[in-house]
């Protein structure tokens, strides 16, 4: 393959005429790395860019202002990344910036039944031929100078994207499914998925194998949502205010005094100090309850739930689909509650699946009106 030349941008000079050269591309290979150690927020590290005309590793540490990039991505024919969803949180935090039109090639390779949630490197081994040197996949991106092989893997990461984008999407065309990939970018991008508000992060962190008595998830949630709220403004990672094992430990034995909090596992009197006023304030709201409460299954029907199973793997098969794509675990469980919102409920996935798994549901509460 050509090799395509690689521009480094650090000053606002250079990003105005990296954006130039990209203005009206026919499409735009993106991608970033970032830190997540010490923050809440990503911090945005790098920033690769590719198309046609060559690739730009830009240097946000160096370039206060990448506003310049806004009118390029938005009038760009497609945004190609791999696994999008982090690279569009980071761009929509620290930049303000998300793609007009996408194309995730890990979303395109499932669709195609080439595997799901499949690495960027090992979907150009598969469909290139092309095996990628993965020595810096744990660099500190933040780090100033970066060496010679840390650009080289940094541009090999949007090198290989534009062909993979022009080969997968002419295989989504062939096989009919190009209507449904469009439909899954514009979602993604819409939804905004990893824009979480605090209640729901709660909700997501209880998960559905909880089991915890009724009280005790409902006290696990009021203290997720107060240590999200607290990380969010001091910009902390949520498990440097509390680990969720504490705050396991809080909701099942409902402390209700400093000497209670203190006898916990790994919560000391600094955690006290900083902390304490405000989880006795939210352990004392909540209703005492009873820890003999019926403590809630995954689901009401195991077997119920290993069917649909069965049924999204057979359906998925015959068209050639990732089953974790067409209906993970998570979205079947919330199909079965009955959530009305529900991703089976709308779109590709209700006419390739979601309607018969709901026949089945409802034909399973006729029978038994208390097993759901």
């Amino acid at each position: 393959m050509k090799q395509t030349t690689t521009q480094w941008i650090d000053t606002q000079n250079d990003l105005r005429l990296c954006c130039s050269q990209l203005e009206g591309a026919e499409w735009i290979v993106l991608d970033t790395e970032f830190e997540r150690v010490r923050t809440y927020y990503p911090r945005l590290c790098l920033l690769q860019l590719a198309s046609k005309q060559g690739i730009w590793l830009l240097d946000p540490l160096c370039l206060l202002n990448l506003d310049a990039l806004k009118p390029v991505l938005n009038k760009a024919g497609t945004v190609i990344i791999h696994a999008a969803r982090q690279d569009l949180e980071v761009l929509d935090y620290a930049l303000g910036i998300l793609p007009a039109t996408l194309f995730d090639t890990q979303v395109a390779a499932a669709f195609l039944g080439l595997g799901d949630q499949v690495g960027y490197a090992a979907l150009v081994q598969q469909t290139q031929g092309i095996e990628l040197e993965k020595s810096q996949t744990r660099t500190h991106w933040c780090q100033r100078p970066l060496s010679d092989a840390q650009l080289q893997y940094a541009a090999d990461d949007v090198r290989y994207l534009g062909p993979l984008y022009l080969q997968l999407q002419e295989q989504l065309d062939q096989v009919g499914k190009l209507h449904w990939m469009k439909e899954e970018m514009n979602n993604i991008v819409a939804q905004r998925a990893w824009q979480l508000d605090p209640q729901s992060t709660a909700q997501r962190l209880l998960g559905r194998r909880s089991q915890l008595s009724q009280r005790s998830q409902n006290l696990f949630v009021m203290l997720a949502i107060w240590r999200e709220e607290v990380a969010i403004r001091r910009n902390l990672p949520r498990e440097w205010v509390l680990s969720n094992d504490i705050l396991r430990q809080i909701a099942e034995c409902n402390p209700q005094s400093t000497d209670q909090l203190l006898k916990l596992a790994d919560f000391g009197s600094k955690m006290l100090d900083r902390y304490g006023k405000s989880i006795l304030q939210i352990t004392h709201s909540t209703t005492p309850g009873s820890e003999n409460d019926p403590k809630p299954s995954l689901t009401d029907n195991r077997v119920l739930l290993k069917k649909l199973q069965k049924i999204t793997a057979r359906v998925a098969h015959e068209h050639s689909v990732s089953p974790g794509l067409l209906a993970s675990k998570k979205t079947l469980l919330e199909l079965l509650e009955g959530e009305k919102d529900c991703q089976l409920c709308h779109g590709w996935r209700q006419q390739l699946l979601g309607e018969q798994l709901k026949g089945i549901i409802a034909a399973q509460q006729q029978n038994h009106p208390t097993s759901v």
